[in-house]
């Protein structure tokens, strides 16, 4: 097998895996002077996806499955990263 057949089995097998696992995510707060509290106070949290989806009501999914964005107030800068898989 070729090293870019393999490569896409891999990938196929970690999608899987995936899809069929609760994800964990990182909250990442861009910390500066404009850092609001309520972002400061999930920075570094580490929670599953399906708490991300009760704790924060505006949720966006990113065009790929590594980074969500919880808008936690209107032009915020966070992120959720995938972490792993519980």
């Amino acid at each position: 097998m070729r090293n870019s057949q393999r490569a896409l089995t891999k990938t196929v097998l970690l999608l899987d895996l995936l899809a069929e696992s609760s994800l964990s995510f990182m909250y990442v707060a861009i910390t500066d002077d404009a850092t609001c509290q309520a972002c400061l106070k999930h920075d570094k949290q580490i929670m599953s996806d399906e708490d991300a989806e009760r704790e924060f009501p505006y949720l966006l999914k990113g065009p790929n499955d590594w980074v969500w964005y919880p808008n936690v107030h209107p032009h915020c800068r966070c992120l959720l990263i995938l972490f792993g898989s519980a």
